[in-house]
């Protein structure tokens, strides 16, 4: 793994963050970041309720994090690896801001930032977007596959892989995406919950998140099958 290399996040109480590199100069893998997150876990009162359940998940990450070169599919990993802590509070971020708002207004750090090794972790399936387009927009509206839109960044369709969902983009009207990334990998859990991985909408940091998507909205980020339809989620009166 790169320098870009993903740092563990604990959010406690007051939502204090304890931001860390893994082991120091150490060649960076994904097994050696799953090593260093298996430290802080061990400490945390999540671990010590769930630590049966928890010791089988970490047995099978740790199989899958050998083969694992990919920055990006490590993330994923080691996120999916919280949720057998039953712990919302426990996320993990990567420690690169992204593109930050001196970045974006900045011509020449945009390009600056479209070589960075955070912008092209990102992957890009081999799909063809056209037949992606197509075959999401025969999804019904409750259905979670389909095209969503976020007004004024982005237009993503959302498709089914394995037991996870991918949330690609079609269309992007921001500088950071380009169509044909991945946004999110969209990991169900728990009582109709989500688990969102990928990158901000806006400065494309690793981020992670509960998600819920319903009547086809992401309540939290906002993106919608239909604009037509009122967003209740959003407040009328913003700066109140």
């Amino acid at each position: 793994m790169s320098k870009n290399r993903i740092s563990f996040l604990s959010i406690i109480l007051l939502f204090c963050l304890f931001l860390k590199p893994a082991y120091g100069q150490e060649s960076c893998t994904c097994s050696t970041e799953l090593k260093f997150l298996h430290k802080k876990i061990k400490k945390t009162p999540s671990y010590k309720q769930n630590k049966k359940t928890f010791k089988e998940i970490f047995t099978e990450t740790s199989i899958k994090a050998e083969k694992l070169e990919s920055e990006y599919d490590c993330f994923v990993l080691l996120n999916k690896l919280l949720l057998g802590l039953n712990d919302n509070h426990c996320k993990i971020f990567g420690l690169d801001n992204g593109a930050t708002a001196e970045i974006l207004k900045d011509p020449v750090k945009i390009t600056e930032f479209k070589n960075s090794e955070l912008n092209l972790l990102y992957p890009r399936p081999n799909l063809d977007l056209d037949s992606l387009e197509n075959i999401s927009l025969s999804k019904t509206y409750d259905d979670i596959e389909g095209i969503y839109i976020k007004k004024g960044y982005l237009t993503v369709a959302v498709y089914k892989s394995l037991t996870d969902y991918i949330a690609i983009v079609l269309d992007s009207e921001k500088d950071v995406w380009e169509p044909g990334e991945v946004l999110y990998t969209l990991v169900p859990y728990g009582k109709n919950y989500i688990l969102s991985i990928g990158g901000d909408i806006a400065s494309k940091r690793l981020i992670a998140y509960p998600e819920r998507i319903e009547n086809g909205l992401f309540l939290t980020m906002g993106l919608q099958k239909d604009l037509s339809k009122t967003n209740f989620t959003l407040s009328l009166y913003p700066d109140s």
